[in-house]
């Protein structure tokens, strides 16, 4: 019975694994599909080499460079604020999973001034609590708190209360780790 038990688990999570597999194939499939279409304007083309490097940013970092850079490119070309911002993001991104936590804080730290730059009040937010993750990575506690404070300040006043309240809960993490370093 118990071996049947263990079956019916590893069987429901190859298939959910499978499923899950096949899902990420058709979102990267139609985001290529974006990228190699003529008619695909700049700003989508942005977006589209965004998602792509995000979509590989665990598997194949080199990948997620790669689309994520060509996003900055065009972003760059065409003077796109919220795109270079975007693309700064997911290259943030993209060095936090690789633990590249220096180069995670530049880019998101770029991300953050230009947001500030052009007033993208959510676009802050969200680099002030990425700014304050890898903060806890690098066990400066004190400056994770206080960037998980200023992104909840802003999510607060977007009226954003699922983003405020994971604010706070990472600042109550940030306090956890600080009273286990000590």
């Amino acid at each position: 019975m118990k071996t049947l038990q263990v079956s019916s688990i590893l069987y429901i999570i190859i298939l959910f694994n499978s499923n899950l597999q096949a899902q990420n194939k058709q979102i990267v499939d139609s985001l290529l599909r974006l990228t190699k279409s003529k008619n695909t304007p700049d700003t989508t083309l942005i977006k589209a080499y965004n998602d792509l490097g995000i979509q590989y940013a665990t598997s194949n970092t080199f990948l997620a460079k790669k689309h994520i850079r060509h996003a900055l490119g065009i972003a760059n070309n065409i003077n796109k604020p919220r795109g270079i911002a975007g693309a700064n993001n997911c290259l943030g991104v993209v060095y936090y999973y690789q633990k590249e936590y220096d180069s995670a804080l530049v880019h998101f730290k770029k991300a953050l001034k230009m947001n500030q730059k052009i007033n993208h009040l959510w676009g802050q937010a969200s680099a002030f609590h990425q700014i304050g993750a890898v903060h806890n990575h690098l066990n400066n506690y004190t400056k994770a708190i206080e960037s998980f404070k200023k992104a909840g300040e802003v999510f607060k006043s977007l009226q954003d209360s699922i983003s405020y309240i994971k604010s706070i809960e990472n600042i109550g993490v940030s306090y956890s780790l600080m009273k286990y370093k000590k």
